[in-house]
């Protein structure tokens, strides 16, 4: 495919988490194609580059807030991360991401981050993405780990401390299984509004430790001691530190829905142990013991998921915009 673009910029990199986990692998994926890219990180720095706007060469994928200038750029890729809900982010900032991500549909290329998203977009906002395109995992985690290798002791989890992560599930889960006599260590690594309550529910019970900011190595090393990692969330739209986790790997334990799921389909009940989306505490406890008897899977391979092919999936979607202007 020929290729048109010189430049991509990509609007993200404040968010924690899986946002800023893509901007900085896609940025890495077109760099690799020989388009050099640039994060954007706020709106003043995102206007300081007006005179880009309107340049045919330049690509801009819109993350988050950067949805909002679709309007004003002439080649665009819009990105929905997740689907706006109500219950979670407020009925002012659901209907203002929706909006968003319709008018960037409307004149744009919209991808979702999964099958899974666009349909609970389309669902519920009556938005009809383009496509989807997975995320991208970050070049560290594609490395051949010796498996045999790593003494694993760590129960762990990574990522935002917000209530729909349901991680008070998992302590509870750890002291009900009594992993702390086997050796475990509970790993928590994120911060949010319920940080100060995991730490009172693990209190004296557990060993655990807590991490707020580490780069992408120290949570490598984390995840590669890691026996089993936990996602606790039902609505994931991706789930990018899963699948981190598996390349690094932990047996994974979570609900049966979300985008990683969608992706990771052919691994479940093999390094992949799920439970309901409604859940209880026995229903983590169970699970969490499947995964602990079960052997571990050495072939570990998430080439699809490299930052060179994605970023080649969104070229594709560039040329959408190339051939529609």
């Amino acid at each position: 495919m020929m290729k048109t673009l010189s430049h991509a910029y990509i609007t993200g990199g404040v968010e924690s988490g899986g946002v800023r986990a893509f901007s900085e692998a896609l940025a890495l994926g077109f760099n690799e194609l020989n388009v050099s890219s640039e994060i954007i990180s706020s709106h003043k720095q995102f206007i300081s580059k007006k005179n880009k706007w309107q340049d045919p060469k330049v690509g801009w994928v819109l993350s988050t807030w950067g949805l909002v200038y679709s309007r004003f750029v002439k080649r665009a890729v819009g990105v929905a991360h997740g689907c706006p809900g109500i219950g979670t982010c407020g009925i002012s900032k659901a209907l203002a991401v929706s909006s968003a991500l319709r008018f960037c549909a409307a004149h744009h290329p919209l991808i979702s981050v999964s099958g899974y998203t666009g349909l609970h977009l389309h669902a519920a906002w009556n938005i009809k993405p383009t496509g989807f395109v997975y995320n991208p995992v970050r070049s560290e985690f594609h490395r051949d780990f010796n498996f045999t290798a790593i003494v694993r002791k760590r129960i762990t989890y990574v990522g935002r401390l917000v209530k729909e992560k349901n991680v008070d599930f998992l302590v509870k889960a750890f002291i009900a299984s009594d992993l702390q006599s086997s050796g475990f260590t509970l790993t928590i690594v994120g911060a949010g509004q319920e940080l100060q309550t995991i730490k009172l529910l693990a209190g004296n019970k557990v060993h655990a430790e807590f991490y707020e900011n580490l780069n992408a190595q120290e949570i490598q090393r984390i995840l590669c001691e890691t026996k089993i990692f936990f996602s606790g969330c039902p609505t994931e739209s991706f789930g990018i530190s899963l699948l981190e986790a598996y390349a690094c790997g932990a047996q994974i334990v979570c609900p049966s829905t979300g985008g990683f799921i969608e992706a990771m389909r052919d691994q479940i009940n093999k390094a992949i142990f799920t439970f309901p989306p409604i859940f209880t505490v026995n229903d983590v406890v169970t699970q969490l013991k499947s995964a602990l008897i079960s052997p571990e899977e050495s072939d570990r391979n998430i080439i699809k998921f490299s930052a060179k092919i994605i970023a080649e999936k969104y070229l594709e979607f560039f040329e959408i915009t190339r051939s529609s202007k």
